[in-house]
């Protein structure tokens, strides 16, 4: 039996679910899956800008303060956190989150 790996980026959604289109060179019949889901920290590549070069540029451009948060800054709940996460891990284009958003409101 000969083997082969093909390595696919895919994104869960919110429903636990992923596509995948295989390549028309996978052959027909029974397959073995192998699923290893990437934490953020290891998504994030540092190599090429370091964290002090983005958080000057941030302060350059007036987005960041240099002495820390807002004192009117609120804390983020952990449950609020962690729905973002699954919002932004959809990848779908923030003019269609705005939309879904507004839509809720209505």
């Amino acid at each position: 039996m000969n083997t082969f790996t093909i390595t696919i980026t895919a994104v869960v959604d919110e429903k636990r679910r992923i596509i995948i289109d295989l390549p028309d060179d996978i052959p027909l019949g029974k397959i073995n899956l192998m699923i290893q889901a990437k934490m953020l920290d290891d998504m994030l590549d540092t190599d090429d800008v370091s964290h002090k070069e983005i958080q000057a540029k941030l302060i350059a451009a007036g987005l960041v303060s240099p002495s820390g948060p807002s004192p009117d800054a609120i804390d983020v709940s952990d449950e609020e956190l962690e729905r973002l996460g699954y919002v932004f891990a959809n990848a779908r284009p923030l003019s269609k989150l705005i939309d879904k958003e507004r839509e809720d409101r209505i």
